[in-house]
């Protein structure tokens, strides 16, 4: 068991949470008051099982296969990796 100040705590409080994950015991104390940092069961499903908030239009968005492309007039176009550039006007504009 690994027993902190709290200002060590305070300090080291993500390390520690790391180690409260791993199964360490980790204990606070402040003024002589001993605080026991611990786990608690989840009753939820696992985050990586919920739906994004974010809809994906163009696959290669989520590949990495794309860039911008700046044109004349310094506006800032998406293209895909592989598609002809911008000058043969098949780029697709970024617009939100």
């Amino acid at each position: 068991m690994k027993c902190v100040t709290a200002t060590e705590g305070r300090r080291l409080l993500f390390r520690l949470l790391d180690e409260v994950e791993r199964g360490e015991e980790v204990v606070l104390e402040r003024a002589g008051v001993r605080f026991r940092l611990s786990l608690e069961a989840s009753t939820s499903a696992p985050a990586a099982s919920a739906q994004s908030p974010f809809v994906v239009r163009d696959p290669t968005l989520l590949d990495g296969e794309w860039s911008w492309v700046g044109d004349q007039h310094g506006k800032l176009n998406y293209r895909p990796h592989g598609h002809p550039s911008s000058a043969s006007g098949t780029d697709r504009s970024h617009d939100p």
